[in-house]
């Protein structure tokens, strides 16, 4: 006789009167991506958020470019309180990129087009 083996999901339905379905209390994600480094106060590769302040304080602005953000906001909109572990790629000494173009002064400030 052949060994099947389970690719995915598997569904089993009962007829049973006393079957009681729960929903789990909180789930777990994990994104890995990449968020505005420079931008935070203090910034580590590996984060827990649970709720929008921590996202602000730990992810940062949904700013283009960076994908952290767009993706734990999304996920605490939907999933209405999940665990999500963030893992940044993102490193500011590789990830580097050369502008060239003027740059012009108002009151000793200059203001740049580019992020990050």
């Amino acid at each position: 006789m052949a060994q099947q083996f389970l690719h995915g999901s598997e569904t089993i339905e009962k007829n049973e009167i006393n079957l009681t379905i729960q929903d789990a209390d909180m789930s777990s994600v994990v994104v890995i991506g990449t968020k505005p480094t420079y931008a935070l106060s203090k910034s580590s590769d590996l984060e827990k958020v649970t709720n929008f302040q921590e996202m602000a304080n730990l992810i940062g602005d949904n700013i283009d470019g960076f994908t952290l953000p767009d993706a734990v906001e999304t996920i605490l909109k939907e999933s209405g309180g999940a665990n999500i572990y963030t893992i940044n790629i993102f490193n500011n000494e590789k990830h580097t990129a050369t502008v060239e173009k003027e740059i012009s002064f108002v009151s000793g400030e200059c203001k740049l087009d580019e992020v990050g």
